[in-house]
């Protein structure tokens, strides 16, 4: 049976946490540019533009300012959700009254809802920190350095907001951090539901797995979205 503390979860944590972080270096350059077209007062630049002029100005680094920060949280965040995600799921089934290796979607529901509870949780002050760091490299960005020294990580963040601020303010916003669990909660309640309507027994395919985890976060992004 699979539990916290079994080779399964230890497994899940590790591929979720590499999966996600890899999606994270893929896509961050988009997300980049999503913020600067976000923070630019005047909006007279479109998507092409902040691309070029990021390259011109930073060059093919400068897509990637901030990065640091974020993979360090998505991986640190992920592994620690996806281990506690595939622990409590056959405990929780056994507990519902399922047979041995038999789980069902509401128990995936509710082991979704305690591993991001308690993920959010502990992970809260990296999110923050994430947040600072980034700012700081915008800001270092702004005004003309862009030398990875500007790069700070988020455990070092961690540990000097811990210093200025006093541990509390590490869990500033966790009320409204909890609130965001609902999105990967659907996210994965809505994955096995939809796995659960293919009526076969034959694993699902690669392919097969990228359109349903897509379609399961695009219905948990439409639902959150607000």
């Amino acid at each position: 049976m699979a539990g916290m503390l079994s080779l399964s979860s230890l497994e899940h944590a590790v591929a979720g946490s590499a999966g996600t972080a890899l999606a994270t270096l893929l896509l961050f350059p988009l997300e980049r540019v999503k913020t600067l077209l976000q923070i630019d007062p005047s909006g007279s630049e479109g998507l092409l533009d902040v691309f070029r002029r990021v390259l011109r100005h930073e060059g093919v680094r400068g897509l990637y300012q901030g990065c640091k920060p974020m993979l360090q949280t998505v991986g640190s965040s992920n592994f620690l959700y996806f281990y506690l995600f595939q622990g409590l799921k056959e405990p929780l089934a056994i507990a519902f009254g399922r047979d041995e290796g038999v789980v069902g979607s509401y128990e995936t529901l509710v082991a979704s809802a305690l591993a991001g509870s308690v993920n959010m949780v502990i992970t809260e002050p990296f999110w923050r920190a994430c947040i600072v760091a980034q700012a700081r490299v915008e800001n270092a960005c702004s005004a003309g350095q862009h030398k990875p020294s500007a790069q700070a990580g988020v455990f070092s963040t961690v540990a000097q907001m811990w210093i200025a601020e006093g541990p509390r303010a590490m869990w500033r916003g966790l009320g409204t951090s909890l609130w965001l669990v609902a999105n990967p909660v659907i996210q994965f309640f809505a994955y096995d539901w939809l796995k659960a309507l293919r009526h076969t027994n034959i694993d699902i395919s690669l392919l097969g797995a990228f359109f349903i985890g897509a379609l399961a976060k695009a219905i948990a992004t439409v639902l959150t979205f607000p």
